[in-house]
C-alpha cells in the first residue's frame, strides 16, 4: 500500500490530524507504535538525576559496563515510558 500525505504548514489541525494518520498506520503495519513521553522542566530535571544515580550503581555493579552502554539507556528509557503510561 502506498499513500500520499500532503501537509499545509498553515493549518495546525491539519498537521495534527496527519500525524495520527501516520501513527495509525505505522502501528497497524509496522507492529510497532510511536511513544509519546512529555515532561515539564522540574520533572525531566529529577529523570535525568535518577538516570546518573541509577547509572552510578550500575556502574559500581557492573565494573566492565557503563551507564552509556545502549542496552542500559533502552531498559531506562523503556521503564520510564512504562511508569509514564500507567501513572
Amino acid at each position: 500500500m502506498k499513500i500520499t500525505i500532503v501537509l499545509d504548514t498553515e493549518d495546525p489541525r491539519g498537521l495534527s490530524d496527519a500525524l495520527k494518520v501516520a501513527e495509525l498506520l505505522h502501528t497497524r503495519h509496522n507492529g510497532f507504535g510511536m511513544t509519546k513521553v512529555t515532561f515539564d522542566k522540574i520533572r525531566l530535571i529529577k529523570v535525568l538525576r535518577n538516570f546518573v544515580r541509577a547509572g552510578r550503581q550500575y556502574e559500581s555493579d557492573n565494573p566492565d559496563r557503563s551507564m552509556t552502554d545502549l542496552k542500559y539507556v533502552k531498559t531506562f528509557v523503556d521503564l520510564l515510558i512504562d511508569e509514564q503510561n500507567n501513572s
